[in-house]
């Protein structure tokens, strides 16, 4: 059986900074939207 890992939740104190910080680490820029934000793969 193989599995794939697809979404990944991760708590923390300040969620858009660790958003920001995956953003740099994997070059996917933010995208803000009304009610959050998001990463938007390539």
């Amino acid at each position: 059986m193989v599995s794939v890992l697809q979404n990944v939740a991760i708590d923390c104190a300040d969620a858009y900074e660790l958003a920001r910080f995956w953003s740099r680490v994997t070059g996917c820029p933010l995208v803000p939207t009304r009610d959050r934000v998001t990463s938007r793969r390539r």
